[in-house]
């Protein structure tokens, strides 16, 4: 159970019994006495004809991260969405329900509105993952990507799974190809953009996400983030386990965490990600490329259903001078704790007085920091503490790819 502070009530977040067989299930969920089906999860008819949520236990089978994608799909709310790439799935979904921890929620809580023209100035670094403790931090070798354009108000990252490198499959060509589609497809929808009303720009901008997924020929899967400021307010799409959070400054230059995106996981370590995978018909000039272990993994996951930029978790914020917007790949916020950033975020913003350079060196020191914990096997991480939640065992940080966006709110008349 969760409490969501908005609607001032307990709410049921996940289903789950390791134990159940496989196969077909339906179920409600009860919240105050009163059965209930879950928006972000399929709903079907039961033999009854009652509509209930759905999920299907599959058999068990290994299989790597990036294919552990959603398994709880049932064609009675699958629709199809034409593309023009014969490569990208068309199967996908979108709910109608909302994210009960979200000051959105179900819009029954009533939004702030902007009382300040801001606009953000930006700063980024990205980290590989470091082969040696003594090794220079250097982005060379990462599969992460990401993409900033302070003029045009927004900013994007995405994280690609390393594992894919172990079929033969350049990991970083996706997420990079994402982004640069992402970027091309906003800058088409700009114009349009600009003139919808803050209630519809949502939607309109899940169009960009999608667009920029339907748009990628490498094969690969990452997370996606993709983050918009337009009238003092901050439009975001979340994808996955990247994230972002709003700190927002107090007095004597202290801040208070206004906002926090929410994770996105089917399992532990399995979050919601873009996928682009061959096609049977692709299967023989991947064989003459000696891509067999590839090959025979697709075959074996041939019912993988991939996740949908549609599932990306939307949200507006209102911007208030000096805001820090702090995003990241997993590898921050899998290695450094929310009261660490903000910590950090606090003596930096105390140093710094010129805001283009705060945004640009705190970004470098999360990321280096994260790094640093990464390396302390006896360091109780964010993700260590996760593990255990979920029965695992792992001591110490999570070394891995790091990329952290820092934005700064900036009166217009600054």
């Amino acid at each position: 159970m969760q409490h969501s502070r908005y609607l001032n009530c307990h709410y049921t977040t996940y289903f789950m019994d390791s134990e159940l067989p496989s196969g077909k299930y339906f179920f409600k969920f009860e919240v105050d006495s009163i059965p209930v089906c879950d928006g972000y999860m399929p709903i079907s008819e039961d033999p009854q004809g009652n509509y209930t949520n759905i999920i299907n236990i599959p058999k068990k089978s290994k299989i790597p991260r990036a294919l552990s994608t959603r398994s709880i799909y049932d064609d009675s709310i699958v629709t199809d969405i034409v593309n023009s790439n014969k490569n990208t799935p068309r199967r996908v979904r979108k709910t109608l329900s909302g994210n009960l921890g979200s000051p959105r929620a179900l819009n029954l809580a009533n939004e702030a509105t902007a009382t300040h023209n801001v606009k953000v100035t930006l700063g980024a670094c990205m980290v590989a993952h470091p082969k040696q403790q003594t090794a220079p931090l250097s982005p060379e070798g990462s599969a992460d990507a990401y993409f900033i354009d302070e003029e045009k108000q927004i900013f994007g990252l995405a994280d690609g799974v390393g594992e894919w490198e172990t079929f033969g499959l350049d990991p970083s060509l996706f997420p990079n190809e994402l982004m640069h589609n992402c970027k091309h497809a906003f800058e088409k929808s700009e114009p349009l953009l600009k003139k919808l009303p803050r209630i519809e720009l949502l939607s309109a901008f899940e169009q960009v996400l999608y667009e920029g997924y339907a748009g990628v020929e490498s094969y690969g899967s990452s997370t996606a983030l993709l983050v918009y400021c337009k009238d003092s307010y901050l439009f975001s799409l979340c994808l996955g386990d990247s994230g972002y959070m709003v700190l927002r400054e107090r007095e004597n230059k202290k801040y208070s965490l206004v906002y926090r995106s929410c994770e996105q996981q089917h399992s532990f370590n399995c979050p919601l990600q873009l996928a682009q995978m061959p096609k049977k018909e692709d299967y023989n000039d991947l064989l003459k490329k000696g891509l067999s272990t590839l090959v025979t993994l697709l075959k074996r996951s041939k019912k993988t259903t991939y996740d949908s930029p549609f599932d990306s978790v939307s949200e507006s914020i209102v911007l208030k001078p000096n805001d820090l917007i702090i995003a990241g790949t997993d590898g921050l916020f899998d290695n450094l704790f929310d009261t660490e950033i903000l910590e950090t975020a606090e003596s930096f913003a105390a140093f710094y007085d010129n805001r283009k350079e705060l945004a640009q060196k705190l970004a470098e020191q999360l990321s280096a920091k994260a790094v640093e914990k990464g390396w302390d096997s006896n360091y109780k991480s964010p993700f260590s503490k996760n593990a255990s939640k979920h029965g695992r065992k792992h001591f110490g940080g999570k070394l891995d790819d790091t990329t952290v966006i820092v934005g700064i709110a900036l009166a217009e008349s600054n």
